[in-house]
């Protein structure tokens, strides 16, 4: 798909991340391409999917840099990160008294999981 990694990059620079190593978001960028195509069982992304693309690739590289000690958290905008969000009655609970260690994990950890049902509106049966 054409303008991933400029996306990619966008999405990540929204969240303060302005200088990500090129090559470690490329390797996300085919690593999360594969495992979609092996969940949904096709050998094209559809356009439809481009955002849960994106979300979980810049969730993958912000989990490498956090991990292996390259990411700076006090560049980061984690003021707007949420805590937990409920889907009866919507409810949105941001977390304003995390560390910013436990604002990051949150945000890691719904952008690896961004689209899971949107995954499986496009998946083929396996024969």
């Amino acid at each position: 798909m054409d303008g991933i990694l400029d996306r990619v990059l966008q999405r990540l620079a929204s969240f303060g991340c302005t200088a990500p190593d090129e090559w470690a978001v490329q390797f996300c960028i085919e690593k999360v391409e594969n495992h979609i195509k092996n969940q949904i069982n096709r050998t094209e992304i559809p356009a439809e999917l481009t955002e849960v693309w994106v979300d979980r690739t810049c969730g993958g590289d912000l989990s490498a840099a956090y991990a292996s000690g390259k990411l700076d958290l006090e560049s980061l905008d984690l003021t707007n990160a949420v805590q937990s969000v409920s889907e009866g009655d919507t409810s949105v609970t941001f977390a304003t008294d995390a560390s910013d260690s436990a604002r990051l994990s949150v945000l890691i950890s719904s952008l690896l999981t961004a689209g899971e049902e949107d995954l499986l509106c496009f998946r083929k049966l396996r024969w």
